[in-house]
């Protein structure tokens, strides 16, 4: 159920760049065609949220304008624009201002939110405070002292494999239990996602992504996103593969 996510955004990196050649031959309404399918994204998510939250969560045009906020931040900040974001003196002194109300907005939240009122406007806290975060150097003080901190950064540098590890140990965690597991075993999940993230990432990602220097890499990454994707199709039609025991009627004793 979490790939859901990492399936938006590969959706998004393949529509976004065709937008953006698309738009680049249209230099005077560049941006505003930007702005437009962010507006439109948001528009369409703000309305799901009041008929069908199920739709709002799941679907990539409710949630587009997510991305593409740092997509406009990135352009804003080092567009073709005769004085780009970065370059104007009060968004350099504004940098302490926004990483900490960025960070702030992210706390907010943490603390506000939650899945019967997500996505949604609720949704506006943690993109603009990430949006406000990302657009402050290095040396804006939450930047230093709280992203900068060496325990996050680790935790940042596996946060990959942890996304793809925690949730399925916790599902299984919870089904074993027959509800929520003890804090024990919550604490005993956590500590492995986090073992099992950082060996993915020592011996999968680091290799796969700065020592694998086979010739045909991207062809053969491509090959096997194809076949898992084929896959998926698969058990799609066949419905989920009924006749697994997990599917048949229990037999009462």
């Amino acid at each position: 159920l979490h790939l859901w996510s990492l399936g938006i955004e590969e959706q998004f990196y393949i529509v976004w760049p065709l937008l953006v050649w698309a738009f680049w031959r249209c230099k005077t309404w560049r941006v505003p065609l930007m702005v437009a399918v962010a507006a439109g994204s948001l528009a369409w998510n703000l309305y799901q949220s009041q008929h069908d939250l199920v739709h709002d969560f799941y679907s990539p045009l409710t949630r587009f304008w997510e991305l593409l906020s740092g997509a406009l931040l990135a352009y804003a900040m080092r567009g073709e624009a005769a004085q780009p974001l970065s370059d104007r003196a009060w968004w350099r002194q504004s940098a302490n201002f926004r990483s900490l109300l960025g960070l702030g907005l992210l706390v907010l939240a943490v603390v506000v939110t939650d899945e019967r009122h997500f996505p949604g406007a609720w949704a506006l806290l943690p993109v603009a405070g990430a949006v406000l975060v990302v657009s402050a150097p290095t040396q804006a003080w939450a930047n230093r002292v709280v992203f900068s901190n060496t325990v996050w950064v680790w935790v940042g540098t596996i946060s990959y494999p942890l996304y793809l590890w925690h949730w399925p140990i916790f599902s299984f965690a919870r089904i074993v239990d027959g509800g929520t597991p003890s804090v024990m075993w919550r604490s005993m999940a956590l500590v492995a996602s986090v073992a099992l993230a950082w060996l993915t990432f020592v011996v999968v990602e680091k290799p796969l992504r700065f020592a694998w220097t086979f010739r045909y890499k991207t062809m053969s990454l491509v090959l096997a996103m194809v076949g898992v994707g084929a896959l998926g199709y698969a058990t799609h039609k066949a419905e989920g593969y009924p006749f697994r025991a997990v599917m048949q009627p229990q037999r009462v004793m």
